[in-house]
């Protein structure tokens, strides 16, 4: 299942092509931890690159030309996507910033200095670790 804000973020970019351009400097499709999530956000940042549109058609092609559109749901869901995200897309780098959050998270979880690091990002956060105790 895809997560509200991933589900944000791409649903965004099918609705609003343009919005590539306020998240790619800080949203990498690494960042996605699903093949499907990573699958179609490369797909739009691969369209852009070539300097094409980016909408479910041409977002349908590049995956069929990677031979992932059915891996991804199909062109069903890209379709689900945009009927599910229509309401949403104006706030695409909010969700975006979660996103690249959660996965910074994920990483600093598998380090060996993952305790040090959970310290330090509780300290930075103000209320969260007097709300723990």
């Amino acid at each position: 299942m895809i997560s509200k804000p991933k589900r944000a973020v791409i649903g965004s970019l099918l609705i609003d092509p343009d919005a590539i351009f306020e998240i790619a400097a800080s949203l990498k499709s690494e960042d996605f931890f699903s093949e499907t999530n990573r699958a179609i956000y490369q797909a739009c940042v691969s369209l852009i690159q070539r300097n094409e549109a980016i909408n479910q058609i041409t977002v349908a092609h590049e995956l069929m030309r990677l031979d992932k559109l059915e891996q991804v749901g199909g062109a069903a869901f890209l379709s689900h996507l945009i009927s599910k995200c229509a309401h949403i897309s104006l706030h695409v780098e909010y969700y975006a910033q979660i996103v690249s959050q959660v996965r910074a998270v994920m990483r600093a979880a598998e380090s060996p200095l993952r305790g040090q690091i959970a310290a330090a990002w509780l300290r930075s956060q103000p209320g969260v670790e007097a709300s723990l105790q």
